[in-house]
């Protein structure tokens, strides 16, 4: 392809993090394509996935969210051992609506997809199913993707929004070791460590539980977590397994074995186990897959690719933080994109190395956040599963002591990061707040 004075934009994956870049974009009037491997869009009808407050906030701004179909309110977090015994019950939800207006909302990653898929403009024409990349070209004035179907696209920079196990990511270490460069930084078989294997699930009409509950119950080596609604609810039951690199895909039937194995954990009161749940899951939907943690240590190279989401920093379902932490990335993204784009005087294009720079300021401010979220992740759960003897002292006696009040200790500690959310700066619109004010503004509708 020869120069070009358009500027376009080829993002790699279309789940939740590549379509909500590709709506950042469109808000931007960048030039997108959506390349997606699989053969349709919509899918993973079972897992459940938490919309936190700031990325509630994000996707109002883009107008997606009053368009996402099956919303579940919390009002409660109940944390339970699986022999049944309540530890603690807190109002965590209903602190979280009070500070910022907007509650966490638990729904579907279908739901969300679709969302963010049906209200993409163009999105039929810009989001190319059966898409998977398999090569990628630098060229002076942008990059040429070769697809494993014989196609190749042309564009300015390449987005890799492709998951943990992505094969932008694969690509960037590879022009790095054929540019000489260090072999060793972010090599796929290492960089994300798969740490525990889980089953998604959802039961529709969930008759007998208690709606309005987030219900976490554990014991070594394992942990629950479930939300409740008035007509469905997601769960996800997670394994600890020794850290090891690769992928395993497991069948329908070794997700029945496993979860069979785990029938007689008891994952809210009056003795419900996670046999009786398992009966009334809908199998067609669940699903066991390894869970990873990991962050890589360069998100871009050569001014023409970047990573954003699972592909740069991958945490567990636990943290309900994965989606809310690649939401974030795309929009510190999109915001570097939008700035460098807006002060381009005359025809052409940004450099290379101006891209470049972009790129780094990007990498800059979200990396602190990114690992932060990571080493929490992995906090969390060596105390919510147990995993050392101070993890277990913390969660089973030290913040279960009557003294300890956990929503203060939520309030003065959780709210105040929360309310560091980014937001597309370029986008105006009229959020909602509370009794703590969000520490990043957008411009007013009045304003323009």
């Amino acid at each position: 392809m020869g120069a070009s004075t358009t500027f376009k934009v080829i993002i790699a994956g279309a789940g939740p993090v590549g379509l909500l870049m590709a709506h950042a974009l469109s808000r931007a009037g960048v030039d997108f394509v959506v390349l997606e491997e699989q053969d349709e869009v919509v899918r993973h009808a079972g897992a459940g996935i938490a919309l936190m407050p700031g990325l509630v906030r994000i996707l109002d701004q883009i107008g997606v969210l009053e368009h996402i179909k099956r919303q579940v309110f919390l009002r409660n977090k109940m944390d339970l051992v699986t022999n049944g015994t309540v530890l603690q019950q807190w109002p965590l939800f209903d602190l979280v609506a009070e500070a910022f207006g907007y509650r966490i909302i638990q729904t579907s990653r279908k739901d969300v997809i679709e969302a963010l898929f049906t209200t993409l403009p163009g999105h039929s024409e810009r989001v190319k199913t059966a898409s998977k990349v398999s090569k990628v070209d630098l060229r002076d004035d942008g990059v040429t993707v070769h697809l494993a179907n014989g196609a190749t696209v042309d564009g300015s920079i390449l987005i890799g929004c492709d998951g943990v196990h992505s094969r932008t990511r694969q690509i960037m270490q590879q022009l790095r070791e054929e540019a000489g460069g260090s072999a060793a930084v972010d090599d796929d078989a290492t960089v994300m460590e798969r740490r525990f294997a889980g089953i998604y699930g959802r039961v529709d009409n969930p008759v007998g539980i208690a709606p309005g509950f987030f219900y976490e119950s554990r014991e070594a080596g394992f942990l629950m977590q479930m939300s409740v609604g008035d007509d469905v609810l997601w769960y996800v039951l997670l394994r600890h397994q020794l850290p090891s690199p690769g992928r395993t895909r497991y069948t329908a039937e070794e997700c029945d074995e496993f979860a069979k194995a785990l029938a007689h954990l008891q994952i809210a009161p009056l003795g419900l186990t996670f046999g009786d749940i398992w009966a009334r899951t809908d199998k067609e939907t669940a699903v066991l897959v390894d869970q990873q943690q990991g962050c890589a240590e360069k998100w871009h190279h050569g001014g023409r690719i970047v990573l954003v989401g699972d592909s740069q920093l991958k945490v567990t379902s636990e943290s309900g933080a994965g989606f809310m932490a690649g939401a974030y990335s795309a929009v510190q993204l999109a915001n570097e994109l939008q700035d460098l784009l807006s002060k381009q005087s005359g025809p052409g294009q940004p450099s290379a190395s101006d891209l470049d720079a972009a790129f780094a300021r990007y990498q800059v401010a979200r990396m602190p956040a990114s690992k932060a979220m990571l080493e929490s992740d992995i906090a969390r759960l060596d105390q919510s599963m147990w995993g050392s003897w101070k993890g277990w002292l913390m969660d089973r006696w030290v913040v279960r002591m009557p003294w300890v009040d956990m929503a203060k200790i939520f309030k003065t500690r959780a709210i105040p990061r929360m309310a560091g959310a980014p937001v597309l700066r370029y986008v105006p619109f009229e959020g909602k707040s509370g009794t703590a004010e969000w520490q990043i503004k957008v411009p007013r509708v009045e304003a323009l």
